[in-house]
């Protein structure tokens, strides 16, 4: 699993979107996902939460309103 601290490259729809620094990764209430903060590393720089199982954390895909999404690790 990707751990803080480790670059992803996020992909949407397959195809590269941007990078991301793993800022932080805590439990949530249900086993098995995570609130992982996330740093965009695009100008301007932005900090987003994305609640996700850990599956998706090791890269499986996903979706957020119906689009694919995927973490690379890099």
């Amino acid at each position: 699993m990707a751990v803080e601290n480790d670059l992803v490259l996020i992909y949407f729809e397959d195809q590269p979107l941007s990078y991301a620094r793993i800022e932080e990764i805590l439990p949530d209430a249900k086993p098995n996902w995570y609130h992982v903060r996330l740093l965009f590393l695009q100008f301007p720089l932005q900090v987003v939460t994305w609640i996700l199982r850990d599956i998706y954390i090791n890269g499986d895909e996903f979706t957020m309103d119906g689009k694919r999404i995927r973490l690379e690790r890099i």
